[in-house]
């Protein structure tokens, strides 16, 4: 969790500073995270892989979760919820 979380702050600092786009550092984001829960389902059964699988088939792409955030993120600039 440490090493995640450190992986973490690297790629906010890297686009705070310019050296990464925002859309760069996502996609490095995400790659990390995909080679995290391939790692994570090798340790699975074959009944709990099959179902984790199917689960990503099912789960949404970058830019839909790019655009969840942001409204996220624009209704509580507004105020709406925090």
């Amino acid at each position: 969790m440490l090493k995640t979380k450190t992986a973490s702050k690297e790629i906010i600092d890297l686009v705070r500073s310019g050296k990464l786009t925002s859309e760069a550092g996502a996609k490095k984001a995400a790659s990390i995270r995909n080679t995290i829960m391939d790692a994570t389902r090798g340790k699975l059964s074959n009944i709990g892989k099959s179902w984790s699988q199917n689960l990503k088939v099912k789960g949404k792409a970058l830019p839909q979760l790019e655009t969840i955030y942001a409204k996220n993120c624009s209704m509580r600039v507004l105020g709406f919820y925090q």
